[in-house]
């Protein structure tokens, strides 16, 4: 499912996460959210908190718009992606790449869309909520990613921008 159809309806793409509550059992993998979040986290009351956060949030807002694609943004998401995976960058400290005004999301280690989807909206211990606030704006009607299999703390790295 695109993230076009999550910002449409995202109930149909995570109704397990609507379901889970602060006694709900560690889920299964295959479920909304990967089953090592609570392995490398270790905070399940915590996680719950964001998780359930989010859930009130997305149960809050009318749907949104899709979002558009720029060949120019696309271009400066994989630069940086790129940058990020060839010099091991965590965080959003640009070298070579040139700045834009764009927001500008970005996720390392993890194998799908999904996963990243998940982990920018559940936003977990960052207080400011940024990346969820981000996605789920109706500011914001442009996205496109940058994705490189090559980081060396994480194995992989996606940016993500939006204007």
């Amino acid at each position: 499912m695109s993230s076009n159809s999550f910002r449409n309806s995202w109930q149909a793409y995570c109704i397990p996460l609507s379901e889970w509550n602060s006694n709900s059992p560690v889920p299964k993998p295959g479920k909304a959210l990967p089953k090592d979040i609570f392995i490398a986290r270790n905070e399940k009351g915590k996680w719950f908190s964001y998780r359930n956060s989010l859930v009130k949030e997305l149960n809050s807002i009318q749907p949104l718009e899709p979002f558009y694609t720029d060949s120019y943004m696309s271009q400066n998401a994989k630069c940086f992606a790129r940058e990020s995976a060839e010099l091991g960058i965590v965080g959003h400290k640009r070298v070579k790449c040139e700045k834009e005004n764009y927001a500008e999301c970005c996720a390392y280690g993890n194998e799908t869309g999904r996963k990243i989807a998940l982990q920018f909206l559940i936003d977990y211990d960052v207080p400011s909520l940024r990346h969820r606030n981000d996605c789920l704006t109706h500011v914001y009607i442009k996205v496109s990613l940058g994705y490189e299999e090559a980081h060396p703390r994480y194995g992989s790295t996606l940016v993500m921008v939006l204007d």
